[in-house]
């Protein structure tokens, strides 16, 4: 076998051989974080190194996309850390257990900016309803565009819910969040001058 097809065994996912996504791809029972959209920014392997404790996977549609963060993720080979090509809608879906994922990420999906578009958003009311049913109670879901409105739009809606709270107090929404890695897209917004706007909110405990 080669050593790309080692790599590929390692640290891809087959989606038509696994039956869930969870820690039990890679042997324990850490806690399990997903990044939505990963493309092929290292924001995944920096939080798979900021947290050993904890096991990563990252769902991409594009697979040339991929390939290129799959290249970036050889060079590290980090045990918590898988990817996977697929739709994210379905993949959540269909092989994700409701409260089982312990952090969601979604860095900068596509805005759609014209209004007539919108509609083609990724982060709409009926996926974000899914998201936070994936969630353990506790859970955090975390959100960045430059686009205002989209960062309103998701916000809205997740306090709308009453499931979650925001980790922003008094705000549903922040420009400062210096903890957060910081992607190639947000340097390049911030470099021009463009604030980012980030939500980050948590699923509330059932009382």
């Amino acid at each position: 076998m080669s050593k790309s097809s080692n790599v590929m065994s390692e640290i891809g996912i087959d989606y038509l051989q696994v039956e869930s996504l969870d820690s039990s791809l890679f042997g324990n029972q850490n806690p399990f974080c997903l990044e939505i959209g990963c493309g092929q920014d290292p924001f995944l392997l920096k939080m798979a190194v900021r947290h050993p404790e904890w096991n990563f996977i990252g769902i991409e549609l594009e697979n040339w996309v991929l390939g290129k963060l799959l290249k970036k993720a050889r060079k590290v080979a980090l045990p918590n850390l898988k990817l996977l090509r697929s739709d994210a809608r379905t993949a959540i879906f269909e092989k994700v257990a409701y409260e089982s994922v312990h952090e969601f990420y979604i860095n900068h999906p596509d805005p759609w900016p014209k209004t007539r578009h919108r509609r083609r958003r990724l982060v709409k009311d009926e996926f974000l309803e899914m998201l936070i049913s994936k969630l353990v109670p506790g859970g955090k879901l975390f959100y960045s565009s430059d686009f205002e409105d989209y960062a309103l739009q998701v916000a809205g809606k997740l306090h709308s819910t009453g499931l979650t709270t925001s980790l922003f107090p008094g705000r549903l929404y922040s420009t400062d969040f210096p903890d957060y890695p910081r992607t190639r897209f947000m340097r390049r917004f911030l470099n021009l001058g463009q604030p980012i706007y980030f939500v980050a909110v948590e699923k509330n405990y059932q009382k």
